[in-house]
C-alpha cells in the first residue's frame, strides 16, 4: 500500500477519500490490495489514551505490511486527540519526524508562526472556542499539543523542513498551497493536517460526479455555519429533516449531512461500513456512493463549520 490515512471522524475520512479517489472504511483494519485507503479510527471524541492506543495499533500494523507513507488527518481548528495520535504514530514508527502541516488555506485556515488563523482570526478567538464537545483553548499549535503528548512539539517553516529532528512533532507554518506543495515534496514518511495537505501527497483523476435528482438534508452540527445552512436550505426545493433524519432519510437516493457524528450513526444504523468517494462537490464537500439493500445510494457530507451559507443551493446546482 502506497498511502494510508487515519482520520478521527467521517467527514474528514470522506474529505480524503475524495482527493485520493480512495475507499474510506469504519472496520479497523488495512487493506493489502489498494494503493491508497482511508480509515475512519472514530477517536476524536474518545479519551485520550483509548484514541493513542487504536491509532498506535493500527500505525503498527501499517509499518509492519510495509505501507510507505501514513497520514493522520487532523480537525482544521485543533479540536480532537491531535497530540496524543501523532505521539502514538511515533511511537509505531521509531526514529522518524512526524510534520505536521495544519494549514487549510482553501478553507480560510493559515498557520504563522505556530499561530493557527481561521479567516485571519486567531482560531480560539472564533466560534470554535465555544465547540459543545471540542472546545479550542488556544491558537498555538505547539502550546495546545505539548500538554497531550510526551514529544517534542516544535514550530518550523517550510524551509526548515531539512532540519526536522527524528522523534518530533514539526508544526510547519503554512499559508499558500506552495507552502503545502513544499512539505509533500519533502518525501516524510509521517505526515498530519487537514485535507489541504491531503491533495498535494497524492492524488487521482477524479470521477465524473454523478447526477442527483433529489436530496434530503441532515444538520446535526451545533455549529453556527451549519445552522445558518440549514435554514437558508429550507428553501431550496431539498427537504431538511430533523437531526438524525429518522426513518424519513431512509427513501432518499442521496443524503446531504453536515457533521461527522450525525454522518457516522447514520451510515451505523444502516449497517454500512465502507464507502467510495468520488470527488468534492465543492471544496471540503465530497460525494460518495454506498450500497444498501442492493440499491446504489450516494452521501454529500461537509464538517460543521464548512461552506459558504448557501452551500446546498450549490450543491444543488452542481449535481442536477
Amino acid at each position: 500500500m502506497e498511502l494510508l490515512a487515519l482520520a478521527d471522524d467521517l467527514t474528514g475520512a470522506l474529505e480524503v477519500g475524495a482527493l485520493w479517489a480512495a475507499r474510506v472504511t469504519t472496520e479497523l483494519r488495512l487493506d493489502p490490495d489498494v494503493p491508497a485507503l482511508v480509515i475512519d479510527t472514530e477517536t476524536r471524541h474518545l479519551p485520550a489514551v483509548e484514541a493513542a492506543l487504536r491509532v498506535n495499533e493500527l500505525a503498527r500494523e501499517a509499518r509492519q505490511a510495509g505501507v510507505a507513507r501514513l497520514f493522520k488527518k487532523t480537525d482544521s481548528t485543533l479540536r480532537g486527540n491531535i497530540g496524543a495520535e501523532l505521539e502514538a504514530i511515533l511511537s509505531a514508527w521509531p526514529g522518524l519526524p512526524l510534520i505536521y502541516a495544519p494549514a487549510y488555506p482553501v478553507m480560510g485556515r493559515t498557520v504563522r508562526s505556530g499561530v493557527l488563523y481561521v479567516n485571519g482570526v486567531p482560531v480560539s478567538e472564533t466560534s470554535f472556542s465555544a465547540d459543545a464537545l471540542n472546545p479550542v483553548s488556544g491558537s498555538f499549535i505547539p502550546g495546545v499539543l505539548t500538554p497531550q503528548c510526551g514529544r517534542p512539539v516544535l514550530s518550523i517553516t517550510p524551509a526548515a523542513l531539512r532540519n526536522a529532528a527524528p522523534g518530533s512533532i514539526h508544526v510547519c507554518d503554512g499559508e499558500t498551497e506552495d507552502d503545502l506543495e513544499a512539505v509533500a515534496r519533502g518525501g516524510f514518511v509521517l505526515n498530519a493536517g487537514p485535507s489541504g495537505l491531503a491533495q498535494h501527497l497524492f492524488s487521482r483523476p477524479p470521477a465524473p460526479l454523478p447526477r442527483v435528482p433529489c436530496a434530503a438534508i441532515l444538520n446535526g452540527s451545533r455549529h453556527p455555519v451549519s445552522i445558518e445552512q440549514a435554514r437558508l436550505a429550507q428553501g431550496c426545493g431539498w427537504p431538511v429533516l430533523g437531526r438524525d433524519g429518522g426513518p424519513d432519510a431512509q427513501g432518499f437516493p442521496a443524503l446531504v449531512v453536515f457533521g461527522g457524528d450525525t454522518a457516522f450513526a447514520f451510515l451505523d444504523r444502516l449497517g454500512v461500513r465502507s464507502l467510495w468517494p468520488l470527488g468534492e462537490v465543492l471544496p471540503g464537500v465530497p460525494i460518495s456512493r454506498f450500497e444498501h439493500d442492493g440499491r446504489r445510494r450516494y452521501l454529500i457530507t461537509k464538517a460543521g463549520g464548512f461552506g459558504p451559507p448557501d452551500v446546498v443551493g450549490r450543491i444543488r446546482q452542481r449535481l442536477t
